[in-house]
């Protein structure tokens, strides 16, 4: 049986299990805010080298304007994973061939 939910990041209504043709992309995922009136906090964060590239390889695929709107849209992200499967919820990927992979987080 299948449970609807509301996505917490686009707060459209989705299925707790994957159906034929559900996808998600990150270009999905709402813009994170330029003009946000919240209190902010500014951290400094020890990256490798390594951490460091992947931030900036995907700042170039997401056409993100910085390195902070791509941790944004990563948090977001990961809250919506993290908030289905407590929910008992899967996360799974599909690649264009139709092959599932579910991916353990938690």
């Amino acid at each position: 049986m299948t449970k609807k939910t509301t996505d917490p990041v686009t707060t459209n209504p989705v299925e707790n299990e994957p159906s034929e043709g559900a996808s998600l992309s990150l270009s999905s995922l709402p813009p994170p805010s330029t003009a946000s009136a919240a209190k902010t906090t500014r951290l400094n964060l020890d990256l490798s080298d390594v951490a460091r590239a992947r931030l900036d390889a995907l700042r170039v695929f997401l056409t993100a304007s910085s390195l902070t709107d791509v941790i944004r849209r990563a948090l977001a992200l990961l809250q919506a994973i993290a908030e289905n499967e407590k929910a008992g919820g899967q996360t799974i990927l599909r690649d264009k061939k139709g092959k599932e992979t579910r991916v353990v987080i938690f």
